[in-house]
Formats: C-alpha cells, structure tokens, sequence
C-alpha cells in the first residue's frame, strides 16, 4: 500500500474517533442531567411516605412537587432526543401519580390529575 492510503486510513479513523469521543460525551452530560432528574424523584416519593407516615403534611407535598415539576421542566429540555427522555417521562408519570393521589386522600380538593393545577389552586402559585 502506499503512503496515501495509509494517511487516508490514518485521517478516516482519527475522524471516527474523535466522533465517538463527542458522542460518549454528550451521552455522559445526558445520563448526569437524568441521574439529577431521576434524584428529585425520589426525594418527591420520600416526602410521600414521610407523609403517609405522618412525618409530613400536605404542604410539604405540595412544595416538593413544585420544586420537582420545575426541576423537571428546566433539566429535561437539553434531553430532547435522547432515549433517557423517555424513562424519565415514565418516572415522572409515576411519582407525581403517587403525589396528587396522596393530596386527594388527605385532602378536601381534587384538581384532576394536572399537577400544574395542583400547584396553581391548592399552593396559590
């Protein structure tokens, strides 16, 4: 072979992988703002149970959801397109289920199943 082949070889492959480096990059920064996503979740379905348990009120639901549903909002918009989205969704479908089911049985409204509506009638928001 000769010298221009292997610099054409040299030049494709050098090109792959600094195309495979950006792309475990932005993955990385995806899965770091999902695992952020994902944290606040949780921390929104513990404040449940601690309320459930008697540990916690109402108010303490409510602004947690709040501070979820905006965190959610914020993070998720530099996942567009990324198959994390989608898990997320689904996590977040769950959790605020668990939160607006929790406000209906210890409380005197029911908003629908809208968490904005919750925030915005019941938190004065």
């Amino acid at each position: 072979m000769s010298i221009r082949i292997y610099k054409i070889v040299s030049l494709t492959l050098a090109i792959l992988v600094v195309l495979l480096a950006w792309k475990c990059f932005t993955l990385y920064g995806h899965i770091v703002n999902a695992n952020f996503v994902a944290a606040q979740a949780a921390q929104l379905r513990a404040t449940v149970r601690a309320a459930n348990d008697g540990w916690a009120g109402s108010d303490s639901v409510l602004n947690t959801l709040d501070w979820y549903i905006g965190y959610y909002d914020h993070r998720t918009n530099s996942l567009a397109g990324s198959g994390l989205l989608g898990l997320l969704r689904q996590d977040r479908e769950r959790t605020v289920s668990e939160a607006i089911t929790y406000l209906r049985n210890h409380g005197t409204n029911d908003f629908g199943d809208d968490p904005y509506k919750w925030l915005q009638k019941d938190y004065a928001h």
